[in-house]
């Protein structure tokens, strides 16, 4: 059990020194110079308060003592100005300029790295919750792990030559001090200890908690669900659930607050007041009275020792720091060293210019934790400049399966040809950048609406910007915008323009009409369209794709008539194919959801 406890403990350590290791020089990428003048000015700094407050004091009382010359005491009073004076002009200039200065260089590198990361891993991470707290957690906290890193890194430098100059000092002239503080020192470490390992088992179990009171929080402020607030008694269900959400803190908080008082008041007074200002005080007076000290160092010895003890009490505080500390890079750094399965090989097959087609074979896919198959063995054939349609019910595996063909998932089982290569043989980017796609779930991001549209940096081409508005029907909102193209949208940083579904989804479509796709999948692409504003996209798409290969997912099935062929999916298989007129002569699943639908969409206009 002992050789256990010591393996997990050294292990422990290596992975402490590990990580902290991999932040520091995470940091050096984007300032090499930040970690070395950070140590350095809390270097400086420590010894210069050494000689200001206690070497310079001892020699004063001394020299008083013994009726020293006065041009002796004011050649010390100088020499000690001096550094005094070097000391605030290194700390204005760390302080005032290189750190702040360097900081930014640091942190924003460090959030780049993380955004890079968080663009770059699966999407099927993003299925898993776990690995979406972490992934939260270390967008959030990464500025604020490297503040806590070079912290610690300047309280180190800071602690260790308080505890060099005072303790050498000690020891010249009380090595008896020594003991004491070293006595203090080991009770220190062994109660901060304790009180962070309770510390970071209170903010573990506190911080999915937190989360769900964020999200309570954020419902009852949010404009996306203001109307089901006001419409239902949902409310009360959130408040319910805030309040037991707080009660639960609260009993956690119990739980760990009797022992996180204790540890603090045994290392806060038990161990170091009353050890180091009772017990040593006393002592001191005690040589003094036998002569065995001067004045100057019974003053300085008691200073230097509650000095001491206090950056050896601040190191045992430290080191632990780096110990919990590195539990918090240790998520940064799984998530940063995710490497995705989805990537290029690394030779990649060429895309030519023109439009392929897609070959699925076989092809079978469960998302991760589900034991049954999503899709299952799909077989079609998708010739280039095709328009397809795939339809079907609520998880019937539409989505899913327009993901496969997007590489945003890989099959499972089979294989996906494009122009005669498994797409996996392509680069990633390129093979995606070949898609115009219009979700269902599309986003509006803060910003311009050339923003928007073009979805890249860069200038906008406005003859192909002005043209890309014509087609979606989003250029006549454009024109009543005071600022055109440069109208801000959402209101999330100011007074942006809200747009209405139908403005939106006819803005998602603009960005398709904008980039130069040989493939346009449109994810329900009038599902926030009026009759009328859909038929014009279906003549626009038609007119726009001419030899390009369109996918439409739809419920609407209306829709589905420009369509070459159509594919009726459900529970993961497609159950029919063929076009409009087969599958409605078949009379089989797709012809009773249309006319279910033209049943329901002919008693709509009888009632208006």
């Amino acid at each position: 059990m002992k050789k256990d406890k010591v393996k997990k403990e050294k292990g422990s350590f290596k992975k402490t020194v590990n990580n902290n290791v991999y932040i520091l020089k995470t940091i050096r990428k984007y300032s090499k110079w930040f970690i070395p003048l950070t140590a350095l000015e809390a270097t400086t700094h420590s010894i210069i308060i050494f000689l200001q407050h206690f070497w310079l004091l001892k020699v004063l009382i001394d020299c008083i003592q013994n009726k020293a010359p006065y041009t002796e005491i004011l050649n010390y009073i100088v020499f000690v100005f001096v550094l005094v004076v070097i000391k605030y002009t290194i700390q204005y200039f760390y302080a005032n300029y290189f750190k702040s200065k360097e900081a930014e260089k640091v942190y924003r590198g460090m959030r780049m790295t993380v955004y890079r990361k968080a663009v770059e891993i699966d999407i099927e991470k993003y299925d898993d919750p776990e690995f979406y707290n972490e992934c939260v957690w270390s967008m959030n906290e990464c500025a604020g792990q490297l503040e806590k890193t070079r912290f610690n890194i300047w309280r180190l430098f800071w602690n260790v030559t308080n505890i060099l100059t005072t303790g050498v000092f000690i020891a010249v002239y009380n090595v008896w001090g020594l003991a004491f503080v070293a006595l203090s020192f080991a009770l220190n470490f062994w109660g901060n200890k304790k009180y962070n390992a309770h510390n970071y088992e209170l903010d573990r179990e506190l911080n999915p908690k937190y989360r769900k009171l964020d999200y309570m929080s954020r419902v009852f402020y949010l404009k996306d669900y203001v109307k089901e607030l006001r419409l239902s008694n949902v409310r009360n269900k959130l408040s319910a659930d805030y309040n037991e959400t707080y009660g639960e803190i609260s009993e956690t908080v119990k739980k760990h607050s009797k022992w996180l008082m204790i540890w603090s008041f045994l290392t806060n007074y038990v161990f170091s007041v009353l050890l180091i200002n009772g017990i040593y005080i006393v002592f001191l007076l005690y040589l003094a009275y036998k002569g065995e000290v001067t004045a100057g160092a019974v003053a300085t010895l008691f200073l230097a020792s509650r000095r001491l003890d206090d950056n050896l009490r601040g190191l045992s505080y430290t080191i632990p720091q780096f110990g919990q500390n590195s539990k918090y890079i240790e998520k940064m750094r799984t998530f940063l060293e995710l490497t995705p399965d989805i990537v290029s090989p690394e030779k990649c097959a060429k895309i030519e210019n023109g439009i392929g087609g897609f070959t699925l074979t076989n092809v079978s896919f469960a998302y991760p934790g589900n034991e049954q198959d999503t899709l299952k063995n799909i077989s079609i054939d998708i010739k280039p400049g095709e328009k397809i349609a795939i339809v079907g019910h609520n998880g019937a595996g539409k989505t899913t399966l327009v993901n496969l063909l997007l590489r945003l998932y890989d099959p499972s089982e089979g294989e996906i040809i494009y122009a005669g290569n498994d797409i996996k043989n392509y680069d990633v980017e390129q093979y995606r950048s070949l898609f115009g796609v219009a979700f269902q779930d599309f986003q509006i991001f803060a910003g311009t609406v050339f923003d928007n549209i073009k979805m890249d940096v860069g200038e906008t081409d406005t003859e192909r910007f002005e043209e890309a508005n014509r087609k979606s029907g989003f250029e006549e909102k454009l024109t009543s915008l005071a600022d055109g193209g440069d109208t801000y949208l959402t209101r999330e940083f100011g007074d942006g323009v809200e747009l209405s579904g139908g403005e939106a989804q006819k803005l998602a479509l603009s960005r398709i009409f904008y980039k130069d796709s040989k493939c346009i999948i449109m994810d329900e692409p009038s599902s926030a369209l009026d009759p009328i504003s859909e038929a014009h996209l279906n003549d626009t798409i038609l007119n726009y794709a001419e030899g390009r290969t369109i996918i439409f997912i739809s419920h609407r099935l209306s829709t589905t008539r420009v369509a070459d062929r159509i594919f009726y999916m459900e529970n993961g298989e497609i159950v029919e194919s063929g076009s409009h007129d087969e599958l409605m002569d078949l009379n089989g699943k797709y012809a009773y959801m249309f006319n279910l639908q033209a049943e329901e969409y002919r008693k709509g206009n009888e009632q208006s």
